[in-house]
């Protein structure tokens, strides 16, 4: 089974944004003069003398906003991919579409999957970015750790629920 070049490339995606959380360890109580001190090349020295390391001193408002941007570049990379599949624009080929067994042997079966496969893509990427748009407009009371940990799930269950969705579709074709 192969998986679709879209789909590498959203779950690569993905993997980045859930590397860039595990790296990035934020710093909750930081004030105004720590967060633009925090980048600048080299560590600077705690109040109890331990040296922080430049590349760990992100403020929470820096962390949130990069999972609500990665959220909305995600989706809207997602819907991007899709419209061609969806208007039949993607000739059967090797890199490119939901690239089955049977859709390579079939014509007809590669358009009609891949019509499906392009419209739940869309919704996926329809609810990333909505839900990235939602975490934006009510998630700053929520911890940076807990918006992290809430976008990864969101593009997770929308992605790998489009995929379920096709293979299931491709059964009744």
């Amino acid at each position: 089974m192969k998986i679709s070049t879209s789909a590498i490339l959203m779950l690569t995606l993905v993997l980045l944004l859930g590397l860039m959380t595990i790296l990035t360890c934020p710093i909750e109580n930081m004030d105004e003069e720590r967060f633009q001190n925090s980048f600048k090349v080299g560590s600077e020295v705690e109040e109890d003398g331990n040296n922080l390391p430049h590349t760990r001193k992100y403020s929470l408002e820096l962390i949130y906003d990069v999972n609500i941007i990665s959220m909305f570049v995600i989706g809207i990379l997602e819907m991007g991919l899709s419209i061609p599949l969806i208007f039949e624009k993607v000739p059967p080929n090797w890199i490119y579409g939901f690239r089955t067994r049977k859709t390579r042997h079939n014509e007809n079966i590669w358009y009609q999957a891949n019509k499906f496969a392009g419209k739940t893509m869309f919704l996926a990427g329809l609810i990333t970015t909505a839900s990235g748009a939602i975490l934006m407009g009510y998630g700053s009371g929520l911890g940076s750790q807990m918006i992290e940990w809430i976008s990864l799930l969101i593009i997770f269950t929308a992605l790998f629920g489009s995929i379920i969705a096709d293979f299931l579709f491709l059964r009744t074709l």
